[in-house]
């Protein structure tokens, strides 16, 4: 407890202060034009104006913050139908890749992975079709593409990208230019821990619940040569729980 009590503040301290501008709402405008101080402007949608206008309760002239991987962040006016930029707040940047492969699960709770995921860096989330996948969990997957959770996380997080939501594929046709780590084995001493092995941008798959099934393994080693398997820890997780550890696990090595 002492200890982790010592990291914490260490943690806080290596934040610092925030400054007023990190205090302001963030709004995910996809923008593919270069962005000019006091000349370019945003149109709302509805839902973009109901959430500034009344969840937000913004006013005509109040401030807020624009982004898109493309133009970085900028500085806003609101101006009930639309945005006007300002003054850029940061530059854009590409971030590290980190790769989920993940079996649907429960509507709900695919939902949270998602948001999540995205929370925890993932820069692209690749659903996966296993023995174990139940057709429901397939059939409540969102649309391939942009998805309102992935949204609403990358806006709360402060990243600046918007990770998409690919196509399920099954378990042949995992495929992927990174290193995969495959979290499927128990802390029995014999696979390696994934914090043990991580030395770089990576994927990860986790199974559905119940697990994935050596018939599930084969193909993934098939599809993917060189896949390591690789435990979490002791503990038995739920799917989404297990996605959010191992992405926190791989992220925290690549920092």
């Amino acid at each position: 407890m002492h200890r982790a009590l010592i990291i914490l503040l260490q943690t806080a301290a290596a934040w610092g202060p925030r400054d007023k501008a990190t205090k302001l709402p963030r709004l995910w405008l996809p923008t593919a034009a270069p962005v000019i101080a006091g000349e370019t402007t945003w149109p709302l949608d509805a839902a973009q104006r109901r959430k500034l206008g009344k969840v937000l309760r913004l006013r005509r002239g109040d401030a807020l913050r624009v982004f898109d991987s493309g133009v970085g962040e900028w500085l806003a006016s609101y101006e009930e139908d639309c945005v006007i930029a300002k003054e850029r707040t940061r530059a854009p940047a590409t971030a590290t890749p980190l790769e989920l492969f993940f079996a649907p699960i429960k509507k709900k709770r695919t939902s949270l992975l998602i948001e999540k995921a995205v929370e925890l860096g993932a820069t692209s989330l690749r659903p996966v079709r296993t023995q174990r996948t139940e057709r429901a969990s397939i059939q409540a997957l969102p649309a391939p593409g942009v998805t309102t959770a992935a949204i609403a996380a990358a806006e709360q997080s402060e990243r600046l990208d918007v990770p998409l939501l690919d196509a399920i594929v099954a378990t042949d046709a995992v495929k992927t230019d990174l290193p995969l780590y495959v979290c499927a084995a128990r802390a029995d001493g014999k696979a390696p821990h994934l914090l043990d092995v991580v030395t770089g941008p990576c994927a990860v798959l986790v199974g559905p619940e119940g697990g994935l099934t050596d018939d599930d393994l084969a193909a993934i080693s098939a599809a993917k040569p060189g896949a390591v398997a690789v435990t979490l820890g002791p503990a038995v997780l739920r799917a989404e729980t297990a996605a959010c550890v191992a992405l926190a696990f791989a992220g925290g090595a690549l920092r």
